[in-house]
């Protein structure tokens, strides 16, 4: 292979212009795999977009940019996964890790592994 100073510049420039093209593909497909990767986590552990401890505001920026990242288009709907709803106070906790539930939506992995060995859903009520 020839050293990159014995290139023409109509070359060179040919070249360079491949390895962008190169670059952003490969950079669009590991972004890909690590938004899958990051999704399997947050099925795996029962986790939402809110537990990922962005602020309102960040959440809101995401939601106006559609959700992408700080360079992609503006979209007109929100971000998938930004929740528009109003927040339901917790109703249950885990005394072991902290973690809270609010009986709605589906059971936390803590909650299953507990009645499955027995306990009860009260045992983790919140004390108002």
């Amino acid at each position: 292979m020839p050293k990159f100073e014995d290139l023409p510049l109509a070359e060179l420039t040919s070249t360079i212009e491949r390895l962008k093209g190169e670059l952003e593909r490969r950079r669009r497909q590991e972004a890909k795999q690590a938004i899958a990767d990051i999704r399997a986590k947050m099925e795996e552990f029962d986790l939402g977009i809110g537990d990922l401890g962005f602020s309102a505001a960040e959440l809101s920026e995401a939601a106006e940019r559609g959700g992408g990242s700080r360079r992609g288009t503006r979209q007109t709907r929100p971000a998938k996964g930004v929740d528009r709803r109003r927040k339901v106070a917790p109703k249950y906790r885990d005394p072991e890790s902290g973690t809270t539930w609010s009986g709605r939506g589906r059971t936390p992995l803590w909650m299953v592994a507990a009645i499955e060995q027995g306990r009860t859903r009260d045992e983790f009520l919140i004390e108002k």
